[in-house]
């Protein structure tokens, strides 16, 4: 597989968004979201999805500079219409809304749809903690996920993702999805050729599998659901023993994220559907005090004794931290069924990429 640094990708990726028909703002935005995603490890989440975004793009489900439609509008909420531009880019604006909110009134919430993928939820959260705000996404999508003891994909991976500032080192960053694994992940696994670990996916009869290829058609996500299609699912967070909890954790979202947003849900058409909190945490105990609490857990909780096995008690976020200075030190691998699609396009767009490598 090709190595890259990371402004390297992040070139490429502005050169193909930019030629593409992106403006520049549109271009940085999502280039240097995929790319972070990358660097934190959540290949499924960074330039493999280059190709994608471009071919919807192409097809006109994803729509170029498009603005940003607020409908409805209070003191601590909104509701906005994406108007089907790049989900990162809407996803950044309503966070910056509910930061504004929250600085004022305590609390920021907002909700928005048509839009399609937003990507990395974690990016959105982690911008309210670095204002020194608890930051909360949670988004819904097209459904690639059985109800606990079904086998007809219903819901979405609906992702949630909370970031809370510490005193000391990066904050608090969780971002999760309430299926098994992200559906991307099987999509790199597919890439790869190699098989999914037991308890991802199922096949179209409901049977365990560890095929990825059993998860199509179609294995990415589509802008759009054509109907019911007979394929197979992504099981829910817990698996056989606990995956009533992921299941339920999951259908809550779909109700916030996509019947609340207004994006729709089960097999509706729809593309994410989200919603992004933001609050403040001095309007419940002094700011200082808060974060150094956070910041004793942290040491509490990586201090206790470790059971069999365990080396290194981690907290949420901090893998993804240590994967991305790792990375921007040795540099990205990228898949070279992904490199090959990145150079196809290029070619397409009379946009070069041999002066980027340099």
């Amino acid at each position: 597989m090709p190595v890259f640094k990371a402004e390297q990708l992040k070139e490429i990726g502005l050169k193909i968004f930019r030629a593409a028909g992106a403006s520049s703002k549109e271009a940085e935005i999502v280039s240097n979201h995929l790319v972070k995603a990358n660097l934190r490890g959540h290949d499924s989440h960074g330039v493999l999805r280059i190709p994608w975004y471009y071919e919807l793009i192409q097809k006109g489900y994803i729509k170029l500079g498009t603005e940003v439609e607020i409908l409805k509008d209070t003191a601590i909420t909104a509701l906005l219409d994406g108007n089907w531009g790049f989900g990162q880019v809407v996803a950044r604006v309503a966070m910056d809304i509910a930061i504004e909110r929250a600085k004022t009134y305590g609390l920021g919430m907002v909700a928005f749809f048509n839009t399609y993928h937003i990507g990395m939820l974690g990016e959105y959260s982690e911008m309210a903690a670095e204002q020194n705000l608890i930051g909360v996404t949670l988004c819904n999508g097209s459904p690639n996920v059985a109800p606990y003891g079904g086998k007809t994909p219903l819901l979405s991976t609906n992702p949630l993702s909370v970031a809370i500032p510490a005193a000391s080192g990066r904050p608090v960053l969780l971002d999760m999805a309430t299926s098994a694994v992200a559906a991307g992940k099987v999509s790199l696994a597919f890439q790869r050729e190699v098989e999914v670990p037991l308890g991802w996916i199922i096949d179209k009869d409901g049977r365990p599998t560890t095929n990825p290829a059993d998860l199509r058609p179609p294995l990415a996500e589509m802008p759009i659901p054509q109907g019911r299609v007979e394929r197979g699912s992504l099981l829910p967070l817990g698996g056989s023993l606990s995956g009533y909890k992921g299941y339920g954790l999951s259908l809550i979202i779909e109700i916030l994220g996509g019947i609340l947003a207004g994006s729709g849900a089960s097999d509706e058409n729809r593309g994410n559907g989200v919603v992004t909190m933001a609050i403040n945490i001095e309007m419940f105990r002094p700011l200082n005090e808060f974060k150094e609490k956070v910041s004793r857990l942290i040491e509490d909780v990586k201090a206790s004794p470790k059971a069999s096995g365990f080396s290194e008690i981690l907290v949420a976020g901090e893998p993804e931290y240590r994967e991305e200075e790792h990375r921007l030190r040795e540099g990205i691998y990228v898949e070279e069924a992904t490199w090959k699609k990145l150079k196809q396009i290029a070619s397409e767009l009379d946009t070069p990429l041999e002066k980027t490598l340099n």
